[in-house]
């Protein structure tokens, strides 16, 4: 049977909440994954963001520009 340590994804991008939106879009491309692991300067897990995270935020910051 498969466990998830056989099919997860190693070596994961992380970021902070500080990381800018840009950054985190061109880094979530470059790896070819769909989300990244938010840590604290300590190193402790926040939550997860994700390209649809990112997708909903550019959609509500268009919909204030109109």
């Amino acid at each position: 049977m498969l466990k998830v340590e056989d099919i997860m994804t190693r070596n994961v991008m992380t970021v902070s909440p500080t990381t800018p939106l840009d950054e985190l879009a061109w880094g979530l491309t470059q790896k070819g994954v769909s989300g990244a692991p938010v840590q604290d300067a300590g190193g402790h897990l926040l939550g997860l963001v994700t390209k649809s995270d990112l997708a909903v935020s550019i959609e509500d910051a268009e919909a204030e520009i109109r």
